[in-house]
């Protein structure tokens, strides 16, 4: 827990940076590796929502699970929690997609995009199927990371 109080303290400190009279070329060097961090944190965030599922830690606090947790406590969207705790199951069965994800390299939007590939009634049919999952994970993160996200959209849909 005293990691996340010193990233507490980093991003006080950013946030009082002055961005006022800074230039387009310093404002995007700043974005790129805010964007990256961004990434980074939500792929945690989806790791420890699926813990907390796992652990039935939503149970602590009197809610039956994680998603009316989020709702409840962090004020998500209904849409949004369930986003994201599906991102976390998802990550579960694609470790590349994960892996990427936690590099900072794809963003929560692309896990969304990628997740139903892990959801279990098209994880039985690909194993019914004799289907290299892991090979479709690996291809997944590698279109996730390097092109645009109607590319990827098209990849899932295939």
């Amino acid at each position: 827990m005293q990691q996340l109080q010193v990233l507490g303290s980093l991003l006080d400190e950013l946030s009082g940076e002055r961005l006022e009279g800074m230039f387009g070329p310093q404002l995007l060097e700043r974005l790129t590796p805010l964007l990256t961090l961004q990434n980074r944190i939500a792929a945690e965030v989806a790791r420890t929502v699926r813990q907390c599922e796992l652990a039935d830690a939503a149970e602590f606090d009197g809610k039956a699970t994680m998603i009316s947790w989020l709702r409840g406590h962090a004020r998500f969207s209904q849409s949004a929690a369930n986003t994201l705790v599906r991102n976390g199951r998802a990550l579960e069965h694609l470790p590349a997609v994960a892996a990427t994800f936690a590099a900072g390299a794809i963003s929560a939007e692309a896990v969304s995009v990628i997740a139903p590939v892990a959801a279990p009634k098209n994880l039985a049919a690909a194993v019914e199927q004799d289907v290299d999952v892991a090979g479709i994970d690996e291809v997944l993160a590698q279109v996730a990371a390097t092109t645009f996200h109607t590319e990827l959209r098209t990849a899932v849909g295939h």
